[in-house]
């Protein structure tokens, strides 16, 4: 929920496989403005719109990487973007939020978010660890495509 004490949010994605749905959920976890159009651009005003920086754990996220890659792709370039207009926003893909936090928790956040912490945790998701977190890596803002919905 979006509220302006609480910044720091969980959103499971477990069984979603495709935009319509992504979209529901965040709308309802996040419990983001009536407004939200539910494509990627809304999402990006809707997030940028917060009042303090937002930290989100993703978990769950596997079907819809896999059903809709390109999508997700996007997704997450999005959250990258977000990052950058909202300074001291996160975002995470975790298999749990326990697994996210306590990373977090043994490092400083200038030692945390780092490309090689980035790097080794999706090294490692590939190899199927369960206990790994995956970040997308940065993208420009020019380099996002145009919203298809």
């Amino acid at each position: 929920m979006m509220d302006k004490n609480t910044h720091d949010h969980t959103v499971d994605l477990s069984g979603v496989r495709d935009r319509a749905l992504l979209h529901a959920r965040l709308q309802d976890s996040l419990g983001l403005p009536s407004w939200y159009g539910r494509n990627l651009d809304a999402l990006y005003d809707a997030l940028t719109d917060a009042s303090a920086p937002l930290k989100i754990c993703f978990t769950g996220w596997e079907a819809l990487q896999e059903s809709e890659p390109e999508y997700f792709d996007r997704f997450c370039r999005v959250l990258r973007d977000v990052e950058s207009a909202l300074a001291g926003s996160t975002f995470a893909f975790a298999q749990s939020p326990e697994v996210f936090y306590a990373a977090e928790k043994e490092s400083s956040p200038e030692d945390f978010y780092t490309k090689e912490n980035f790097s080794a945790a999706e090294d490692s998701a590939a190899e199927g660890s369960s206990e790994d977190i995956f970040v997308p890596e940065d993208i420009s803002p020019s380099s996002l495509p145009a919203e298809e919905d």
